[in-house]
């Protein structure tokens, strides 16, 4: 093996680790923050539902499922969970925020893992930084928060799970039938999800087809139908019709258009101008920068001189905003 591949393999083992590093720095401060959160709201509702035993809680998912809400899956685990000490849950929700980082970075490098220390370090360092910066008035609701987290962390790391090994096949790896079984899963926990599922599944077809000018891939066709059962499990749950009829009661007075109109009113303003979404503002624009700051190696020397200045004039301006802005 020559010094050049050796120097290679030894940046990438270098990257592996710092991914591995700070996806299990962003589980222990996970669980940290986890060990002071107690049951609290729908965790006593749905604590209940094996207080009759099995066949009780049998009962209480149906009633649930026909009648309230059709996320069967994420909250029968959640019941069963909380039959267990709190101290269960906050060791499982550790280990699925750090895996959001790890599986972040093999969604980006499905085969290689990544591309040296610096795409593993920012990149990896970045995804933990989308978490712990997370505004409270969300991270209290769908992280910490053992109902919560049921219902948001453990969808998305399926639906990770389900978009790392479509770009492992992709790359020509990844079983077909796992992928199957995943997309099933993913798009059966919530609605979002659902969609979210179908959708990364619909967007791999058409770049099979459209971009790479391939024959779709039999195994991701697959991976789509299954996607859209597990969803119509969700969306299509007799409780969910309920649900509509009780909010169309609660609308009557507004026709679609002013619905829509009101919806985006207070939307926009919410993910644009919010004080909760600044953090993810600004990671995006540093992780711009940081790209092109580390892509401006393979352009030409005009170039290459160029994304630099940008990077360093990026980060200036980034830094003048904010110590004058008072954020």
């Amino acid at each position: 093996m020559s010094k050049k591949e050796t120097d290679t393999l030894a940046e990438r083992s270098r990257g592996t680790a710092a991914i591995w590093g700070i996806a299990v720095m962003m589980a222990a401060l996970a669980f940290l923050v986890m060990r002071s959160v107690r049951l609290y709201g729908d965790d006593y509702f749905y604590g209940t539902f094996m207080q009759n035993g099995w066949s009780g809680f049998w009962d209480a998912n149906c009633d649930h499922y026909l009648h309230s809400n059709g996320r069967a899956m994420v909250h029968a685990l959640d019941a069963v969970f909380l039959l267990l000490p709190p101290i269960v849950w906050q060791i499982l929700n550790s280990v699925m925020l750090g895996s959001i980082v790890f599986l972040g970075m093999r969604i980006i490098f499905p085969t290689k893992n990544q591309d040296g220390f610096f795409a593993g370090f920012c990149g990896s360092a970045i995804l933990c930084a989308m978490i712990l910066y997370m505004d409270v008035r969300l991270s209290n609701q769908s992280v910490y928060w053992q109902t919560g987290s049921w219902n948001y962390v453990f969808p998305f790391v399926l639906l990770l799970l389900t978009w790392w090994m479509l770009a492992r096949r992709s790359a020509g790896k990844g079983n077909p039938v796992v992928l199957s079984l995943l997309a099933l899963l993913s798009a059966a926990t919530t609605e979002q999800n659902a969609m979210m599922t179908i959708g990364i599944c619909v967007l791999y077809l058409l770049d099979h087809w459209l971009i790479r000018r391939e024959k779709m891939d039999l195994a991701v066709v697959w991976a789509l139908v299954f996607a859209i059962l597990g969803a119509v499990s969700v969306l299509a749950a007799p409780s969910q019709w309920t649900r509509f009829a009780d909010e169309q009661t609660k609308l009557s007075e507004m026709s679609t258009f002013e619905m829509i109109k009101a919806n985006v009113k207070e939307q926009i303003p919410a993910f644009f101008l919010g004080k909760y979404m600044c953090p993810y503002q600004l990671i995006m624009l540093g992780g711009t920068i940081i790209f092109a700051f580390a892509v401006s190696k393979r352009l030409s020397v005009g170039w290459n001189i160029f994304l630099k200045a940008f990077s360093v004039c990026g980060f200036l301006v980034m830094g003048i905003v904010l110590r004058f802005s008072g954020a």
